[in-house]
C-alpha cells in the first residue's frame, strides 16, 4: 500500500523510502536516523503503528528536528499520548472495537471448526490533522548527528 500511494503521488522512488522495522522502537528509531541522514532527506513520516511512532519521535528529537518545520510526522492509530505530545500528533485513527469485534468472532468459530474461506474485512480510518504536520520546507536546514 505504501508503493502505491508514492506512485500515485508521482515519487518515484517508493524502495528507498519505505522501512520495514518491525514491531520495534529501536529499529524504527535506527530506520528514521538512516532516513534523515541523506542528503534528500523525506519532508514528511508516515508510522504504522504506535511503537513506530515513538521511535520516531524519539530520533527526530536527538536529530534536533522541528516537528513540522524540518519534518512533518503523521502516525497510525490514535492513542492517548498522541494529543499530550507537542507537537500534537496528526495520525490515521482506526475503529479499534470493530476491529477487534470481527476478529474475535472470526477466532471463536475457527476454534469451533469452522472451515470457512477467509474474507477480507475492510474499516473505515479516519485521519485526524493536528500540529504535526505543515507545509513542506523551503529549504532543508541541517539537522543534529546524534553522539556528536
Amino acid at each position: 500500500m505504501p508503493a502505491e500511494a508514492l506512485r500515485a503521488a508521482g515519487i518515484p522512488r517508493e524502495a528507498e523510502l519505505i522501512r520495514h522495522t518491525g514491531y520495534d522502537r529501536t529499529w524504527a528509531r535506527s530506520a528514521v536516523l538512516d532516513l534523515m541522514s541523506a542528503d534528500d532527506r523525506p519532508t514528511a513520516l508516515l508510522t504504522t503503528d504506535n511503537v513506530a511512532t515513538l521511535g520516531t519521535v524519539d530520533a527526530l528529537l536527538d536529530l534536533g528536528a522541528r516537528i513540522p518545520d524540518d519534518v512533518s510526522v503523521i502516525g497510525f492509530d490514535d492513542a492517548e499520548w498522541a494529543t499530550l505530545v507537542r507537537p500534537r500528533l496528526s495520525v490515521v485513527g482506526q475503529p479499534v472495537q470493530e476491529l477487534g469485534g470481527p476478529a474475535a468472532d472470526i477466532l471463536v468459530r475457527r476454534i469451533n471448526g469452522s472451515t470457512a474461506r477467509p474474507r477480507r474485512h475492510t474499516l473505515r480510518t479516519t485521519y485526524l490533522a493536528r500540529e504535526s504536520t505543515g507545509p513542506t520546507p523551503a529549504r532543508l536546514r541541517r539537522l543534529a548527528v546524534p553522539g556528536e
